[in-house]
């Protein structure tokens, strides 16, 4: 039995429509292509015109001795020779970001306001320059005439902090713990330690930059005021290092 014509072709009319749904599909076509490139264009401007907010560097160095390179500070006597050993920070704050206390306690990073070389880096050449321009300290592992560096005449400073980090506008709180050795003592006996809160005066990252310094300074200063009492006692105590 042979199936009829219908069934295997399209009606005359439908044929007859074909050319134009081809035509009606031609115009279309450029319209949306345009509006697809048109739309890819706009998203490409829009990303290379927004631009993510300017990084803020901090350092702990302040303005006055930042860049003190020699003994020449007010304590009497001859200069104290110091080998500050690489300062330990708790992995948390091993980071560029500043690391923040928000009210509820909870912690967060600032991904705009960082320090401008690692956190221990700075710590060592902060407490470095106060103890030099206010101390008359040293650096003991750079030789002198006639001797070599750190050959058993200098003190010995190993420092750990456990603690820094900033409410904003409300202070800034250091926490640390160290042990100062004598020259030509290189057993670790006791280690003193220390828990220092400095108002942040003001809104926004800077009022917290200045909180951050002071802090270090204070640090610095308990060191230096221990190490010299220790020059002159020959003892080392914890109690030594009280400075206004």
């Amino acid at each position: 039995m042979t199936a009829s014509k219908s069934e295997h072709s399209a009606s005359p009319a439908a044929l007859q429509r074909l050319p134009r749904v081809a035509m009606r599909l031609a115009q279309l076509a450029p319209f949306h292509v345009g509006r697809l490139m048109a739309g890819l264009a706009t998203a490409v401007l829009l990303a290379c015109s927004t631009t993510p907010p300017p990084l803020r560097l901090h350092s702990l160095l302040d303005s006055e001795t930042g860049f003190a390179a020699t003994g020449n500070g007010s304590a009497a006597g001859a200069p104290a020779r110091l080998v500050i050993t690489p300062i330990q920070v708790p992995t948390a704050l091993d980071r560029p970001q500043w690391l923040v206390r928000r009210a509820d306690e909870s912690l967060q990073l600032l991904e705009e306001d960082r320090w401008a070389s690692p956190l221990a880096d700075e710590l060592k050449a902060a407490l470095r320059a106060r103890l030099s321009s206010r101390w008359n300290v040293v650096d003991g592992a750079l030789p002198t005439s006639g001797t070599a560096a750190d050959s058993g005449f200098s003190w010995r400073l190993v420092l750990e902090v456990l603690r820094l980090d900033a409410r904003p506008a409300v202070d800034v709180q250091l926490e640390a713990r160290w042990t100062l050795l004598a020259p030509q003592v290189r057993s670790l006996e006791g280690a003193c330690s220390v828990r220092i809160v400095e108002p942040v005066q003001g809104q926004g990252p800077l009022p917290i930059a200045d909180a951050y310094r002071r802090a270090t300074l204070r640090l610095a200063d308990r060191i230096g005021a221990q190490l010299r009492a220790g020059e002159q006692s020959g003892a080392q105590s914890c109690g030594m290092a009280a400075v206004s």
